[in-house]
């Protein structure tokens, strides 16, 4: 017989507490001669006889029961045989839930994580008593095991449907990994799937598969929630032209729309929430036919947006057994065009032009769509600007500007404002080396270096500078050849500067100087020089080459950057969403809500010194808005949350591939919970004799009341 609990035992010591007690309170006859009740004296012999059984009965009552107590207290278990057989031996079960977004797909009249909560009701009925049980699920990396099934059994019971997640193998792989922390020598892992195309997507399953093998596991148990013949219509990622717009540039909304299992027509909406009522209007429609297995583009324009925060809604009409796939969510934001300051020599436009050309071309002007506001000045009146109204100042081909010059600009940048420096044959080393001059400049000028047989150009990598992110699709076609530079300034960077791209001599050609909350760029080779020049005379051919395109990507991505990426409105479910605040209006605290979402609002601290708010997004999808303030001073923007789109993800996956990747190691199936086949435990332990041990005290308590009551009647 083994025990639990043995050192309860020790509690049936306690038996000797009613032999204690009745030693005590016995009473000591007194003699008393009364002659008259002689006649009695043999009566009283008998009845000492009997009254003495019976006390000796309730005393032998009382500590079967107090040692019959401290026994069951120990928890004894036993060997026995027939009905009463031993128990099979506590087990280490982990049990892994797919919770992606799929397993929301409904089917007889339940979800496929409503389907697998169940299945798992039924198996942990049937795990050995005080077996360790561990709950996995896709929507987290913690890992911990459950003594008790009941807890298990909650925690199966709260897991929902997200969008945020790990994938399936990196789930499994987590719960390999719990197995070396088992106790119990007997290990079993159930995977609960739909055994969906998208559950077994990636290479990463002949990795955990191996990892529990080597952990001990040997059976996996694969449990089919899925539904057999899936038929499902979805919506992908939705493709915005821009997040940020310029006001009255018209914002186009594409996506493609699949259908998995049998053909049909959709109906898909766009509707932009009215700022006004907060209800959405439907801005557009179309129809969209569809095959068994086919997908289609959907496209539509939306116009006449006002400057600030617009939030939709992209929506199929007829909602399928997998609704969250059906509805995709924007935010786009609507801003006026930054203006942007050019100080150029007399004639100011004309040396401009080239720059005002590429950031803001006279056709996109004229329909009022250009992205820049582009405003140009002399250097003799640059000090009489104001440069906080201006996004980004540009300096293009200056002469030594005066002292107070240079440090306007350098209050202006270092209050975030950006500077760009095209320097070119107007520059003078001596004064631009000068105190206040490197106050905003890169370096310290040398001499010009001549590469007149044109052999210099640009050489800039893409991946080394945020500037240059626009060239990343490009970064290996880009002929920077075709754009020589015969001329440049030698510079020697200052330090804490950084190198934005050399020439392909490796010497710096644009290089940039943090100033504060701002910045300033220094470039060493002009933009500005005007058609008329004589050949002989260029420093470069960047603006004017063949197709000199690589010239206006560079200087758009060098004017957004000193102006400013502005930051996503749009997220997918598995990113945080980080909201830039406007540094003029300072709160300390954030309201977030969710359109159509109940319960209070979401209250978040800002982070006032990088001026931005990080919003801990669940996986809930929706249009977000984020409020601070009064309705007139405060503060009232935006953002839009999405699950990643899964396409035909929701397709059955081919049981050659499910066989393909577990080859040799031991593995079943099971779709219906009487199919299942468990190994059992071949360690057995007793049959637990507390039940049996706790109804024979009860039963003992109450002979001895029995007893009790009749004997002190009597």
């Amino acid at each position: 017989m083994d025990f639990i609990h043995p050192g309860l035992l020790a509690g049936g010591l306690l038996a000797a507490l009613p032999i204690v007690l009745h030693l005590m309170m016995r009473q000591k006859p007194k003699h008393i001669e009364f002659p008259a009740l002689r006649f009695v004296q043999a009566k009283q012999t008998s009845n000492r006889r009997t009254l003495k059984l019976r006390h000796l009965l309730l005393l032998f009552l009382r500590m079967a029961a107090i040692a019959l107590l401290a026994m069951a207290l120990a928890r004894p278990s036993a060997k026995l045989f027939g009905m009463f057989g031993d128990q099979e031996g506590p087990i280490t079960a982990v049990l892994v839930f797919d919770t992606s977004p799929r397993m929301g797909y409904v089917a007889e009249k339940r979800t496929r994580l409503e389907a697998a909560r169940q299945f798992a009701d039924q198996l942990l009925a049937t795990l050995p008593e005080q077996s360790e049980i561990g709950v996995v699920d896709t929507s987290t990396s913690a890992h911990v095991f459950e003594a008790d099934a009941t807890i298990a059994r909650e925690r199966i019971a709260k897991l929902k449907v997200g969008g945020r997640g790990l994938p399936l193998a990196q789930a499994c792989e987590g719960a390999a990994g719990m197995f070396t922390q088992a106790t119990h020598e007997r290990k079993e892992l159930y995977i609960f799937t739909d055994f969906s195309a998208g559950a077994w997507a990636g290479n990463r399953a002949a990795q955990w598969i191996q990892q529990a093998r080597d952990a001990g596991v040997g059976k996996i148990q694969l449990i089919d929630v899925g539904a057999t013949n899936p038929v499902n219509y979805s919506l992908g990622n939705l493709s915005l032209s821009d997040q940020t717009l310029v006001r009255n540039r018209p914002l186009m909304v594409s996506c493609s729309v699949s259908g998995v299992g049998a053909p049909a027509t959709r109906i898909v909406r766009i509707s932009v929430v009215d700022r006004a009522t907060g209800k959405l209007v439907e801005r557009g429609v179309q129809q969209v036919d569809l095959g068994a297995d086919d997908t289609k583009e959907a496209t539509f324009t939306l116009t006449n947006l006002d400057v600030g925060y617009h939030q939709g809604e992209v929506r199929i009409d007829d909602v399928d057994n997998l609704p969250e796939d059906n509805v995709r969510y924007f935010t786009v934001r609507v801003r006026p065009s930054p203006r942007i300051l050019v100080a150029a020599a007399d004639p100011a436009a004309a040396h401009a032009a080239y720059y005002t050309q590429a950031v803001a071309g006279r056709e996109l002007q004229l329909n009022g769509i250009a992205p820049y506001e582009v405003l140009t000045q002399t250097f003799e009146k640059l000090a009489a600007e104001e440069l906080s109204q201006y996004g980004a100042v540009v300096l293009l081909d200056p002469p030594p500007p005066a002292d107070q010059v240079w440090q306007q600009l350098e209050a202006y940048a270092r209050s975030g404002g950006g500077v760009a420096i095209f320097l070119g044959p107007a520059a003078q080393p001596a004064p631009m080396n000068g105190e206040f001059a490197q106050l905003v400049l890169a370096g310290k000028l040398g001499i010009q270096a001549r590469y007149p047989q044109g052999d210099l150009c640009l050489w800039p990598d893409a991946d080394q500078h945020p500037l240059l992110a626009d060239f990343k699709p490009v970064k290996n076609t880009t002929p920077w050849e075709d754009f020589p530079v015969f001329r440049y300034w030698q510079l020697e960077p200052a330090p804490g500067t950084t190198l934005v791209a050399p020439y392909n001599n490796d010497a710096p050609a644009i290089v940039e100087r943090v100033i504060g909350l701002g910045r300033a760029v220094t470039m060493t080779t002009p933009i500005s020089e005007l058609s008329s020049i004589r050949e002989s005379d260029r420093w470069n051919l960047l603006p004017i080459g063949p197709q000199p395109w690589p010239f206006v990507v560079l200087v758009n991505g060098m004017t957004t950057y000193l102006i400013g990426r502005e930051s996503p409105v749009n997220y997918l479910a598995e990113q945080t969403a980080v909201v830039r605040l406007d540094p003029t209006k300072r709160f300390e605290t954030y309201l977030i809500t969710q359109s159509g979402a109940e319960g209070p609002p979401l209250r978040i601290t800002a982070d006032l010194e990088r001026n931005q708010l990080t919003v801990p997004i669940a996986d809930a999808a929706g249009n977000y808005r984020v409020q601070a303030g009064g309705a007139e001073d405060g503060v009232d923007v935006g953002f839009s949350v999405n699950i990643p789109a899964a396409g035909d993800a929701i397709r059955r996956v081919d049981p050659k591939q499910i066989e393909t990747l577990f080859k040799d190691a031991p593995h079943q199936i099971t779709r219906e919970f009487a199919q299942l086949k468990r190994d059992e435990n071949p360690d057995r332990r007793g049959r637990e004799l507390f039940p049996i041990l706790i109804c024979v005290v009860a039963l003992v308590l109450g002979a001895e009341q029995v007893m009790a009551n009749r004997f002190y009647r009597n």
